[in-house]
Formats: C-alpha cells, sequence, structure tokens
C-alpha cells in the first residue's frame, strides 16, 4: 500500500477552538480528526505543556482513566527533560520545550557526575605516595565544585521549529497511522498559553487568600447591573481603529470597531457567520492574527448573542475568561453587561461562608466593584455584607477585614 498522504493541523487553532468553547465534537469535525486522531493530538499538546491544568483535568475527566488511549492501551509515560525537565513525549529525540538533544546531555551529564580518577600506580614510589593523595582530593573538590555551580540557565539550543505560513503547526499522520504526530510547536505558542494561566497570587503581605473560580452565570446573590457600550458595527474600517493585519477574509460580513475594557481600548472585528466569530486585539498590535480567539457566538447573528472573551490583566501578567451579553441598546449602537462572575468559599470557626465577586460596572475590572459574603446564607446580597478594600465585618465573633481583591476576580485577600 502507498504512504498514506498526510496533512497539517493548526495547534493553535486547536487550541483556541478549545479554549472558544467548542466541544471535542465541534474539534473533531472542524479539524477533520477521528476519535483516534484527536485523542493523539490532545495527548502531545498535553505532553509539550500547551494545556493548563484545567483543561488537563476536563480532558481527564472526558476522556477516563488517565494513562490510556482512546483504543485502552496504554500510553507511554512523558520523560523529564534532562536540561530544563519539561515533560519529553516518548520516542522524541529532541526536547519540545528547550531543544536538546537527549542524548548529548544524558552523555555529557554521565560524563560529569563520573570523571574518573586516574592514578599511574606503576610511577608511585614510596618517596610521592602522598603527591598522589593530595591530587586525587583536590580532583574531587574540583569535580564537586563544578557540579554545584554549574549554572542552571547556561545557553540551550534553539528549537527547530516547522512552519507553514508562519503558524505552529501538528504534523499528523492520516488514518492508518493517526498514533503519529510530531511536535512542531513555537515558543510563541507556548507564551500565549502560559498567559492564560492564573496569575501568581501575593505574596510578602499578611492576611488569607481566597482562591475564586469563575461561573458563567449573571448576576449572583440578586446583584444589579449597569450596562456599557461596546460596538457601532462599522462596515468599513478607519484608520484612527488601529487595524494593520486581519485574518484572511472568509467570504462573510465583516464589522469593525473598537472595544473599551479593563481600562484600555481593543480594535475589534465581528464576522457574521454561523455562529459568528468576535476577533479582540488583545495585545493592541493592531494584528488580529496573533491573540487568542476567535470567540465564538453561542446562536447565530452578531447580536444580540454571548461571548465568553479572554481579557488581559497586564498587571497580573494573566489573562481571565469573561462572558458578556451584546444587545442592540435603544440609546444607539450595540451594548453589553456582563452575565458571568467568581465564587469561592470563607472558612470561619469551622462554618464556610459564600464569597462573590461581580463586575456590576461591566468595566471588566473586579477590584472596583464589592466583595460580597453571605453572611446569614441566604443567597440574597445585602449592604451589610458587601466589603470593600479596608472595610471590616464582624462573623461569627471574627472581625474579618478585605485587604484586597484581584482585578482579573481570580482572588481575594483577607485578614483576621
Amino acid at each position: 500500500m502507498a504512504e498514506s498522504e498526510k496533512r497539517k493541523v493548526s495547534a493553535r487553532e486547536i487550541l483556541l477552538d478549545m479554549r472558544s468553547g467548542m466541544n471535542d465534537a465541534e474539534l473533531k469535525q472542524k479539524h477533520g480528526l477521528s476519535d483516534t486522531s484527536f485523542e493523539s493530538v490532545m495527548h502531545k499538546l498535553g505532553a509539550a505543556g500547551l494545556l493548563t491544568k484545567a483543561e488537563l483535568q476536563k480532558r481527564a475527566k472526558s476522556a477516563g482513566a488517565p494513562g490510556k488511549s482512546s483504543r485502552g492501551e496504554s500510553e507511554p509515560t512523558p520523560a523529564p527533560c534532562p536540561s530544563c525537565n519539561s515533560a519529553v513525549p516518548a520516542g522524541m529525540t529532541e526536547c519540545p520545550a528547550c531543544g536538546v538533544v537527549l542524548s548529548k546531555v544524558a552523555g555529557r551529564q554521565t560524563q560529569e557526575t563520573t570523571l574518573p580518577l586516574i592514578i599511574p600506580m606503576a610511577e608511585t614510589t614510596s618517596s610521592n605516595w602522598w603527591v598522589w593523595v593530595v591530587g586525587a582530593v583536590v580532583a574531587l573538590g574540583l569535580v564537586g565544585a563544578v557540579m554545584m555551580f554549574w549554572p542552571e540557565d547556561r545557553p540551550r539550543k534553539t528549537p527547530q521549529v516547522a512552519t507553514t505560513d508562519a503558524k505552529p503547526t501538528v504534523a499528523q499522520e492520516a488514518e492508518e497511522d493517526a498514533g503519529s504526530v510530531g511536535d512542531t510547536l513555537v515558543e510563541s505558542e507556548k507564551e500565549e498559553t502560559a498567559a492564560s494561566k492564573a496569575p501568581e497570587q501575593p505574596s510578602g503581605a499578611p492576611g488569607e487568600i481566597v482562591e475564586l473560580q469563575f461561573s458563567e452565570e449573571g448576576f449572583p446573590l440578586g446583584l444589579s447591573v449597569s450596562q456599557s457600550s461596546a460596538l457601532h458595527l462599522f462596515e468599513t474600517p478607519s484608520a484612527n481603529q488601529g487595524f494593520r493585519k486581519l485574518p484572511p477574509e472568509t467570504g462573510v460580513k465583516r464589522y469593525y470597531d473598537q472595544f473599551t475594557i479593563v481600562g484600555q481600548t481593543f480594535p475589534v472585528l465581528t464576522e457574521d457567520s454561523n455562529p459568528p466569530k468576535f476577533y479582540l486585539d488583545a495585545n493592541r498590535n493592531g494584528d488580529l492574527t496573533d491573540d487568542p480567539g476567535p470567540f465564538i457566538g453561542e446562536v447565530s447573528g452578531i447580536v444580540p448573542n454571548h461571548y465568553t472573551v479572554q481579557l488581559p490583566y497586564p498587571q497580573e501578567k494573566a489573562s481571565a475568561p469573561y462572558k458578556m451579553w451584546l444587545f442592540h441598546s435603544r440609546m444607539g449602537g450595540v451594548h453589553f453587561y456582563p452575565k458571568c462572575h467568581w465564587q469561592g468559599e470563607l472558612l470561619l470557626n469551622g462554618k464556610t461562608y459564600k464569597v462573590v465577586l461581580f463586575d456590576g460596572n461591566a468595566d471588566g475590572d473586579y477590584s472596583n466593584d464589592p466583595v460580597i459574603i453571605d453572611i446569614d446564607n441566604d443567597g440574597k446580597a445585602s449592604e451589610a455584607e458587601k466589603l470593600r478594600p479596608g472595610q471590616s465585618r464582624t462573623i461569627d465573633g471574627i472581625v474579618v477585614k478585605l485587604i484586597s481583591v484581584a482585578p482579573s476576580g481570580r482572588w481575594v485577600r483577607f485578614q483576621f
């Protein structure tokens, strides 16, 4: 049988489609993947560190017991890279993270750790035996010093990357050999993935951190919200909108706007496809091809519609999800309000109290909204249960003071 024709699948597009809300069935249909091919691609993305912890956990729950392929066979366990400690899929000769040749690094480390001490005993005499003893001690000391102070950040070989049209790809065999996937992933892809991870929590300050979880539900505890202006749906771009590079044309109607949220203004492109697509220039460089997205609407038609986007939070060096409802406003143009919140639990004297953050002023910044602690556990927010940084409430005899709130909404810090 002739060798099966190989095809290319964009790792970037698979990751972005996954984070835009597509499920496994939609991903397989869009990218033309069989069940076996899809599981193989997911395995490689996970081994290369391109999937977040939450995404890996979600994949593990949907795929069943870890360590098994879709065919029920045991998958080879990735080995750690001897240079950067990243996971290296079985069968690879180079680390996908730092690019070192595994055999060379392993050989070098073996040579460093087993440096032989050769003493020509045939030439040793009773008059100079102590010279050899001193030499042996010095040599062993030098070896130990070299191993102790060998720099961890020594220069590493730049990974060789195979690309198509400057986009990272995963080279996939056809159906007859679907288990073989080439890891050709670029550093920019890893940086983008890292940016979507949870921001680091503050350290060195007093107080207790309460981590919050994202919820795609609006108006928690009966809280109200303000609406904000979003789009005007201009049919042609203008020079002041800042567009420099757009995604390839798909033959559908496009609209060009600027969208202000989280204290910044972003160029935005919407496509009237089915379902519609929402492009956000998150890094504000005018290039809408190097950002997370596009983000897919839940129903047909650009508005009214729900979109869950990734908003950048530079002060936290991370991005976070944000679900919004776009609708035609009687005041003109397209407005939006948030349809999401962050929630967690505060433990005091063995009792738990629900903690909620809601972007009531619809600006994408949770640090200027009150934190609600449902003290009476009635599922409703009262004024007595709202705190802003610096304010305190007495709960079950304990004075609880709110110290700070993450703009992204991922955590709050209390002192008690």
